[in-house]
């Protein structure tokens, strides 16, 4: 049983239900909430656009980060291929 968790992707139910019990989710769920009411009066009452960092259980950081990773490999990638010395095709100049 636990070989067929631990093979489970990071989206599944049971691996986000896995992360934090019920109440961490409702807690990290008020908690953004509330700064994202934080945010509209800051901008209802004039001042700039506050924006704010949701709080997010691990699963999701984990897949955040990873396509950070991604939208970095892409960007270095086509930055190595506008200067020349990416892989994967000559770049006419």
């Amino acid at each position: 049983m636990l070989t067929l968790v631990s093979h489970l992707s990071d989206q599944s139910s049971f691996r986000l239900a896995q992360d934090w019990p019920l109440q961490g989710h409702l807690m990290a769920a008020l908690i953004n909430e509330i700064r994202a009411m934080r945010g509209d009066l800051w901008a209802l009452i004039g001042k700039e656009q506050m924006t704010y960092k949701p709080l997010l259980p691990p699963s999701s950081q984990r897949l955040e980060e990873a396509k950070r990773a991604e939208t970095r490999a892409v960007h270095d990638q086509i930055v190595a291929q506008m200067r020349g010395t990416g892989k994967g095709g000559d770049v006419d100049g």
